[in-house]
């Protein structure tokens, strides 16, 4: 795969977060008191926008073909740091983190060195004690399993 490529899936997935950033904000504009409570009137954790941006980054993570383990693992960092380079409103934190799931067929591929460097850092990030999802989880152990198999999850 081409470094440009990369940039491209970079760039896609900037993207991806820019529309949906605009999407929950003009949710958050919208709302109106009691809205959501109770099923009355729009909830805007139900609105399509969520389910559009994960599986728009699905399909950006489906298009990569032919990486290298350095591409791989940029491609996963990428992912598993999604949100996190700017302040993103609440409204998009769950699908976010979920979106960090589409980084698991990718982490076969990583550097064993490199899986350990992002089981570091995404263990800091998201501490046994600290309220992990699921799929924290399931990250951490396939980092962990691609890096050797060292590190208590």
């Amino acid at each position: 795969m081409a470094e440009d490529s990369m940039e491209r899936f970079s760039a896609q997935l900037d993207e991806l977060v820019a529309g949906y950033r605009r999407a929950v904000e003009e949710l958050d504009a919208a709302r109106r008191p009691g809205d959501g409570w109770m099923g009355l009137g729009r909830d805007p954790k139900r609105d399509p926008c969520h389910m559009a941006f994960y599986q728009g980054v699905g399909k950006a993570v489906e298009e990569l073909s032919g990486l290298t383990a350095e591409q791989a693992g940029e491609a996963a960092e990428l992912l598993l740091t999604l949100g996190l380079r700017t302040p993103v409103p609440d409204g998009m934190i769950p699908m976010l983190e979920a979106a960090q799931g589409h980084a698991l067929p990718l982490i076969p591929q990583v550097a064993p060195e490199r899986a350990a460097l992002l089981l570091e850092r995404y263990a800091a990030r998201y501490p046994r004690k600290g309220g992990r999802l699921p799929i924290h989880t399931q990250l951490l152990q396939a980092l962990n399993r691609r890096a050797g198999g060292k590190t208590k999850i």
